[in-house]
């Protein structure tokens, strides 16, 4: 009986020590909550104050104050307090995509002051937020939120002071008129396959370029927006640094396009890819959408004509849509069938132009049966699986694609007789309907 009383004890004790916990940690998550949003109600006392003591506490600002620099400043403290919050509110860390915006500020800046100054201004900024946030923490929860916040803040202020001076020193050297030039100039030399005067042969050999140097092209432009040299420069940076080298890729950005040229090695094309199309969604995620195209592997200086070729063929197939088409992971066969031209589109039958449009129209079920049947090799077993469909309903798609095309379902001929019709249709849509 004592044994029992005990063991009940416990339980009440556990589920009540439970339960207090819980309790706990939702009190915590509501003032973490309530300090946050006090903090996005005072956005522009903090931008105020923060503005007022860069001003004051740094002499080469306060000597170069005027009304534009005053409000650039300003948005500039806005969009960091901004950034802050919204990854309070995520629950997540900052990561330089997320700091876009500090490219054109910097590029100003360097005109400016020196990058000790630009830096002690994060500095300033930090300690603004900081003794607002502090000035909030009125009772124990809130005091405990506002430690809460401690290291988030200074972790961001790490990220973005660490990003303001890469930015700085980039722009540094891309407004260096001699580099930006010389870039340029190899580019178009390269391009034209033509000699590189001496200072564009420089570039090329910072960049890791030789003669015997096996490279690829990546060429991106923006989508849905009209281009912005500083937004296009960031995202080039961002591209750039996919190559993992000491010696950056050759990088210009010119006419609204970005393109790349960078050394690779055989075996390490594949993750290259990878790493540009994380990039490119990583930017696609904060509102600059990109379409990016990749080349295949060239030897040495003299294939980067070519290769840029390829980059932009490649680009296009997206049919000014975001996303990444790369060359070396694609298969030549869904490269024949992506890129058809105007001549292979006029050859496909009328019947299979017909049921393309018609299915297009009606959800295009029976379109996805035939792009998974291809994938899975002509296995319909496998094919259900891709479309987690009963067997016997790909069977029956099939079925009724070969009953309105005339199509044999096994032979290769007829299949990418479909897929080009198919592809045509979503890039080229009423030209492709019969006529």
């Amino acid at each position: 009986m004592c044994v029992l009383q005990s063991a009940r004890g416990r339980s009440i004790r556990l589920a009540s020590e439970t339960k207090a916990s819980v309790d706990a940690d939702r009190r915590e998550a509501g003032a973490l909550a309530k300090l946050v949003a006090q903090l996005d109600e005072r956005l522009e006392e903090i931008v105020d104050a923060a503005t007022d003591a860069i001003f004051e506490q740094n002499a080469t600002y306060e000597a170069r104050e005027n009304d534009a620099i005053r409000a650039d400043v300003a948005l500039h403290v806005r969009e960091h307090v901004t950034a802050l919050l919204e990854s309070f509110r995520d629950g997540r860390e900052t990561t330089r995509e997320d700091l876009l915006f500090m490219r054109r500020h910097a590029a100003q800046r360097v005109r400016q002051l020196n990058l000790a100054d630009f830096i002690h201004s994060f500095h300033v900024g930090q300690r603004v937020l900081w003794e607002t946030t502090l000035s909030l923490a009125t009772d124990d929860d809130s005091r405990r939120a506002a430690l809460g916040l401690v290291t988030p803040i200074a972790r961001y202020f790490d990220v973005a002071i660490i990003h303001a001076a890469e930015v700085y020193l980039e722009a540094e050297q891309l407004l260096g008129e001699a580099g930006e030039r010389a870039r340029r100039d190899a580019l178009e030399s390269l391009l034209a396959a033509s000699a590189l005067e001496p200072a564009a042969s420089r570039a090329v050999r910072d960049a890791g370029l030789s003669g015997q140097t096996e490279c690829l092209v990546i060429t991106a432009t923006q989508v849905g927006a009209d281009s912005d040299e500083h937004t296009l420069r960031a995202a080039a940076s961002s591209l750039s640094r996919t190559s993992r080298r000491t010696d950056a890729p050759l990088t210009v950005v010119r006419r609204g396009e970005i393109v790349i040229v960078t050394p690779v090695r055989a075996k390490g094309i594949a993750s290259l890819v990878e790493r540009v199309r994380a990039a490119r969604d990583r930017l696609g995620a904060q509102g600059l959408e990109l379409a990016v195209g990749v080349s295949t592997v060239h030897p040495g200086l003299d294939g980067v004509a070519d290769a840029y070729l390829e980059a932009v063929g490649a680009r296009d197939l997206l049919v000014g849509e975001p996303g990444i088409v790369a060359l070396p992971t694609m298969r030549a066969l869904d490269y024949l069938v992506h890129s058809s031209s105007p001549t292979a589109r006029r050859l496909i039958s009328a019947d299979i132009v017909q049921f393309v449009a018609e299915d297009t129209e009606q959800g295009g079920a029976l379109l996805e049966t035939l792009r998974a049947y291809v994938a899975a090799d002509m296995n319909v077993k496998h094919a259900s699986e891709i479309l987690h469909v009963h067997v016997n309903t790909a069977h029956y798609r099939l079925a009724r694609i070969a009953e309105r095309t005339g199509a044999d379902m096994r032979s290769l001929g007829d299949l990418v007789e479909l897929l080009v019709a198919a592809q045509s249709w979503i890039g080229h849509g009423d030209q492709a309907k019969p006529v």
